[in-house]
């Protein structure tokens, strides 16, 4: 399974953080970028624990906006494992920006 945050290839790393396998320490590493800092979240075994330990330190940074906001340059930020209070909240966002939008044209 492949998960949001998990990089494309080596060394290019999404917006909102990573999840990859390092090498070096046989374990994916886990890390978040917020407010332009690097967080380490870990080094895990498995993969989806990995994916949980970002959702976790995701939630825990970004607070509020930590599925579907943005960092105001574009990056949409993504959970693997969104809370349905969480999507729900995304959802009724998009569609008032929609309703919003059609309302200026």
């Amino acid at each position: 399974m492949r998960f949001r945050c998990r990089t494309r290839g080596k060394g290019i790393p999404f917006a909102s953080g990573e999840i990859y396998w390092s090498a070096r320490q046989k374990a994916w590493d886990v890390t978040i970028l917020y407010d332009r800092k690097s967080r380490f979240g870990g080094y895990f075994a498995a993969e989806e624990d990995a994916a949980h330990a970002y959702d976790v330190e995701a939630r825990r940074v970004r607070r509020a906006r930590v599925h579907g906001g943005s960092n105001g340059n574009g990056v949409v930020f993504r959970l693997n494992f969104p809370y349905t209070k969480e999507v729900t909240a995304v959802t009724s966002m998009l569609m008032k920006q929609r309703l919003h939008e059609g309302k200026k044209t």
